[in-house]
């Protein structure tokens, strides 16, 4: 079996990662290739995840990623299903 490799993409509460994924057919190996601040927003009094400054993070990682020739992107929310309609508030407090 051929080598296989993904990028994925973690956002947790306190920050954020890209990382290859490399499969051999047998194991996984992983790689950070960027990792991010995930700084919130204070609007009217309330926090919320800063989602167009995690989004430059996120293509900055797979920016970096893109010479291993990925297979696909999948990104996973830990916090959270992140809605594009708006700022996500952050669950946790500071």
């Amino acid at each position: 079996m051929a080598n296989k490799i993904v990028l994925a993409v973690d956002l947790g509460a306190e920050s954020g990662r890209v990382m290859a994924v490399h499969f051999d057919g047998q194991s996984l190996k992983l790689e950070e290739l960027h990792r991010f601040p995930n700084t919130t927003v204070n609007i009217r009094g309330t926090l919320h995840w800063d989602f167009l400054r995690l989004w430059r993070d996120i293509q900055a990682g797979i920016d970096k990623g893109k010479s291993l020739n990925p297979a696909g992107i999948g990104i996973t929310p830990v916090e959270e299903t992140l809605s594009l309609s708006g700022k996500p508030p952050r669950q946790r407090p500071l």
